[in-house]
């Protein structure tokens, strides 16, 4: 499988966890803001094609979400987040 086309599965998978986390941060449901940034830590870690940024940016997510910081820290880390995903997306 080429690197483009794992760069654009990890893309469109990332839109779909970016949407579950924007719900569970609505609900300040910590134990879902938590689980799901995992899963993006994880998948964008173990690919290793240059998007280490999403796998950073997860981890931060997580440790807030396992930390119970303030829901407007989660925020700011995931405004983070959507704003490289609209970056990578809009150059693939």
């Amino acid at each position: 499988m080429d690197m483009a086309l794992i760069k654009k599965m990890l893309i469109a998978y990332l839109q779909e966890k970016i949407k579950e986390l924007d719900a569970a941060i609505t609900a300040k449901n910590y134990d879902d803001i938590k689980g799901i940034a995992h899963k993006i830590k994880g998948n964008s870690g173990s690919l290793a094609i240059g998007l280490g940024v999403f796998n950073d940016i997860g981890k931060l997510i997580e440790r807030g979400a396992i930390d119970h910081e303030p829901i407007e820290k989660i925020i700011e880390n995931f405004n983070q987040l959507k704003s490289e995903y609209e970056k990578v997306a809009s150059a693939l």
